[in-house]
């Protein structure tokens, strides 16, 4: 399947987002899709899946021009996008994820696990891959739920796969394994979409590169004819010299210290300090605990030790209100799995609680 798209243009109310885009997909090819952030590449992939509607441009597909009226309809026809929110049901298995909208059934009409397990195990030995197919999607990792998603398009015989900064949450492990099965994707036929802004991993697994800017292709070149500085000059409109510039401010005095720190089901005590004017960063593969460690700070989950002192006094992490009253706060993650209940306590606090003012509801979401 090959698709071409070309003067594609789309507006939001005065915002123009896309303006005479154009960028071709050939089989069996791994074509990457780069820009920084608000450049227009997943509205262009979401315009060519049916989540939008192109004011202007023509995409066609094997010589024939069509626009697919929803993803559903993109998906039958062999194009799928994988959003880097992953669209998992947490409280399925991963079998039943892959067969929600095309489940097998006996011939009494009752559901034949047996034949869906049969077949995804088949595919997984075809793809080399190794998957938990009868446990939670929620108890999986975010690399197990990724090859899920990915294994359910394939099995819809996809010809297209656009997938949005598919390693953002993985590990390394799970990196090579997304790797080793785009490969074989393309080795069936199967042409890739790759947005992502990790130069190794497009340098090292891409055939194509197409940068955007500004809602404009710029330029599209094989990936063995272009550098890295010509993708950044391009993607940002000039060259930069420097990639870390050198730190010229100086923190202050320290406003917040954490020392000993021990959240629930941590071996290991958690010390660290914070200073005036300064981004202090937490990182870590996914798992290793980051998360953890800033919703026990902000008595959220519990802790068995330690202490968080605030401008010179000492925190009480194990009421979330006292941190609000201490003028910090946590942005959860996972927004989208908290949503439903942050809207709630908004209410609750609003309609019931507010008038009976020794009644205390936080909302953390």
């Amino acid at each position: 399947m090959e698709i071409v798209m070309s003067g594609i243009a789309k507006a939001f109310g005065t915002n123009q987002v896309l303006r005479d885009v154009s960028i071709t997909l050939k089989e069996g090819e791994v074509h990457a899709l780069m820009g920084e952030n608000g450049a227009g590449k997943s509205t262009l992939m979401n315009i060519l899946t049916g989540i939008h509607k192109a004011d202007a441009g023509k995409i066609t597909i094997d010589g024939v021009e069509r626009t697919f009226p929803n993803p559903r309809e993109a998906e039958l026809n062999g194009v799928a996008f994988i959003h880097q929110e992953l669209n998992i049901w947490p409280n399925l298995t991963l079998l039943e994820n892959l067969y929600l909208m095309r489940p097998k059934r006996n011939k009494f009409g009752m559901l034949d696990k047996k034949a869906m397990l049969a077949e995804a195990e088949n595919t997984c030995r075809e793809l080399g891959i190794e998957l938990p197919l009868t446990t939670e999607a929620g108890l999986c990792s975010v690399g197990h739920q990724q090859m899920t998603e990915i294994l359910r398009i394939l099995m819809l015989d996809a010809k297209v796969v656009i997938m949005d900064e598919p390693t953002a949450a993985l590990t390394e492990r799970e990196t090579a394994t997304l790797f080793n099965m785009m490969r074989k994707m393309k080795a069936r036929g199967v042409a890739i979409v790759y947005i992502s802004h990790r130069m190794e991993e497009v340098f090292s697994e891409c055939d194509t590169i197409t940068v955007m800017r500004d809602g404009h292709t710029i330029i599209t070149k094989p990936t063995a004819e272009i550098s890295v500085d010509e993708v950044v000059r391009h993607m940002v409109g000039r060259s930069i010299d420097e990639f870390y510039p050198a730190r010229t401010t100086t923190p202050g005095e320290v406003v917040m210290s954490v020392d000993n720190l021990k959240p629930e089901g941590f071996n290991n005590d958690i010390s660290f300090s914070l200073r005036k004017g300064e981004i202090l960063g937490v990182a870590g593969l996914m798992g290793a605990g980051r998360t953890e460690i800033m919703r026990a700070i902000f008595g959220v989950d519990k802790h068995n030790g330690g202490t968080v002192t605030v401008n010179g006094s000492v925190l009480n992490c194990k009421k979330t209100r006292r941190c609000h009253q201490s003028w910090h706060c946590f942005h959860y993650r996972k927004q989208k799995e908290r949503r439903l209940d942050s809207r709630f306590l908004h209410r609750f606090q609003y309609y019931i609680a507010e008038p009976w003012r020794h009644l205390s509801i936080s909302c953390t979401g």
